[in-house]
């Protein structure tokens, strides 16, 4: 069984929050402000952010999943799709000891 891992430890997480101050407390965890404050800023300026504290890094997806929301002027209920259906497939048999090597009247091997 494969053995589950945080990509952030929680003594990290909550170290950068408690030296993040307002900005995070107050204001980041809304997040009406936080989606506004991403959608006026480009790519690289995003990234910049996020990358400054271990809490706006953590929110990046779902933050920039409502952002664009937001430039798009769109109010979507959720944000899943439907995942198409997987058709079965059947891996190729093989049978031991037979593989399309071996039928060559040429082994490599003299007589």
């Amino acid at each position: 069984m494969p053995r589950l891992v945080l990509l952030c430890d929680l003594e990290r997480f909550t170290n950068g929050y408690r030296i993040s101050g307002p900005f995070v407390s107050e204001l980041w965890l809304s997040f009406e402000i936080s989606t506004t404050l991403i959608a006026f800023l480009d790519t690289f300026s995003q990234a910049r952010l996020h990358l400054s504290c271990v809490v706006l890094q953590v929110d990046r997806t779902e933050i920039g999943l409502g952002a664009t929301e937001k430039r798009l002027h769109i109010n979507l209920e959720s944000w899943g799709v439907p995942t198409p259906p997987v058709q079965p497939c059947l891996s190729p048999v093989q049978t031991v000891g037979t593989s399309s090597w071996s039928s060559s009247s040429f082994d490599g091997h003299s007589d």
